[in-house]
């Protein structure tokens, strides 16, 4: 198994040949897999959901786990502003923004077209949804499938998740010696 982890390892981070030895992926999602906005996109643990019309331009972040997801999905350049308990990475626009004590006006005066929070602290979700904002709420995760799962989440809602697949399919799709196994897991999927 270890020695399994370390080819794919391998794989990915040498680059990829040219010739094919599986079959492509099939979606699983129309939506998720095409890239395509308006998506709806499950937030919270109670089964609800928040609606995204295109790819989020100005994000803010009242999360420090939702910030250091955010860049690492590559939607870095997409976070206009984040809370003051968000240190990492050093570079993300760190505010006075808080989650604990959420202010309307503070949030929407960062113009965002997507809020991302692990709690919903003085109805943060319901608030923003009147004022036309999306809300993701992304709570602690309680095992390691739900970080995953929330990784995916966010990269879905950003559109990182498409941006990344087509990179990777440039390099290392149909032609390619790389795996399509190797391939969904380098890009989540």
């Amino acid at each position: 198994m270890i020695s399994a982890g370390f080819a794919v390892i391998a794989l990915v981070a040498t680059g990829c040949g040219s010739t094919t030895t599986d079959s492509p992926p099939t979606a699983t999602s129309a939506t998720a897999s095409s890239g395509e906005f308006p998506r709806t996109i499950a937030s919270g643990s109670d089964g609800g959901t928040v609606t995204i019309d295109a790819v989020p331009r100005s994000i803010v972040s009242l999360s420090p786990t939702a910030t250091e997801t955010l860049y690492a999905v590559g939607a870095g350049e997409q976070v206009a502003a984040v809370d003051d308990q968000s240190d990492y990475p050093a570079d993300a626009p760190k505010t006075g923004l808080s989650a604990f004590t959420p202010s309307l006006e503070a949030i929407v005066a960062y113009d965002p077209d997507l809020v991302i929070t692990s709690t919903d602290l003085g109805l943060v979700t319901s608030t923003l949804a009147e004022a036309g904002i999306p809300t993701l709420l992304v709570p602690a995760a309680t095992s390691l499938d739900d970080a995953y799962e929330q990784i995916e989440q966010v990269a879905d809602a950003t559109g990182a998740r498409r941006r990344k697949a087509t990179q990777w399919s440039r390099r290392c799709g149909p032609g390619s010696t790389l795996p399509w196994r190797a391939f969904r897991i380098a890009i989540g999927r």
